[in-house]
């Protein structure tokens, strides 16, 4: 008989609790990982296209500048879009990492808000692969909704270091045979993280905390986090410490040769 983990294959709606409980363990760490996060790229924004207009209207003034001026904001803009995208990607992927961190019982800390090089790469792709899809899906009646329902756990397993297309096949196969609960799912948590954006500037604060939390838990509960059930940290599965232990003698004093698993 399997003594393993069997997850329960199924939309929980008590995700939202359980991400609202989890987030006010870590209100002030959460709060401050979506203020870099969404409002840094804003503030940032706000800045550059400030000194545009600033930098516009001394050109208008100036003979001969305006044309070369017009080439180089085009070329401003594109420039600032992809440093938006860039550090859209490092930051949420150390975002997902915490919030799979926290799921699996491990305690998170500051610096795993800066914490995202490590997967990068492969959660800057996957934010492009779901972005289209979404997009594509909401020309479909209710296909947007049906593609951010599968790929609800994505963002955790690329957080935990899953390859891209390994990670897109996981969270579709999990997500397939619940997925007009999923679909439900992700009709209600949009409705509630639009709806604070009402609640003066503060409530996409919690609610973005959450959905960061949701997708972890759809991991461990659709799919199964790595490490349930393993004495080993979250650290160690995703390769960060890698550390062997050694075996001790009956003084206590280490010995060299690392312990047989």
């Amino acid at each position: 008989m399997s003594t393993g983990y069997e997850p329960p294959k199924r939309v929980n709606f008590g995700w939202l609790g359980e991400a609202w409980s989890l987030f006010r363990e870590n209100a002030g760490l959460w709060i401050f990982a979506i203020l870099i996060g969404v409002y840094g790229p804003i503030a940032f924004n706000l800045f550059v296209f400030v000194a545009q207009g600033i930098s516009a209207h001394v050109a208008l003034g100036v003979h001969n500048t305006v044309d070369v001026f017009h080439v180089m904001s085009r070329g401003l803009i594109l420039g600032v879009t992809i440093l938006d995208i860039i550090f859209t990607a490092y930051i949420w992927s150390g975002i997902f990492r915490m919030a799979v961190k926290q799921v699996s019982g491990e305690p998170i800390s500051f610096g795993d808000i800066f914490s995202g090089a490590r997967n990068f790469g492969p959660m800057l792709i996957f934010m492009i692969v779901a972005y289209v899809l979404v997009s594509v899906g909401t020309i479909v009646i209710l296909g947007g909704l049906l593609a951010g329902a599968l790929l609800l756990p994505g963002f955790a397993l690329i957080a935990s270091g899953e390859p891209v297309g390994s990670a897109i096949s996981k969270s579709i196969t999990a997500m397939w045979g619940a997925r007009f609960q999923g679909m439900a799912f992700v009709f209600g948590m949009g409705m509630i993280v639009t709806l604070s954006i009402f609640a003066f500037g503060f409530g996409p604060l919690v609610t973005l905390s959450m959905v960061a939390l949701i997708s972890a838990l759809a991991y461990r509960d659709m799919i199964g986090l790595p490490n349930t059930g393993s004495t080993e940290s979250i650290e160690q599965i995703l390769g960060l410490k890698g550390e062997t232990p050694h075996a001790v003698s009956l003084t206590g004093e280490a010995i060299d040769e690392p312990v047989q698993k």
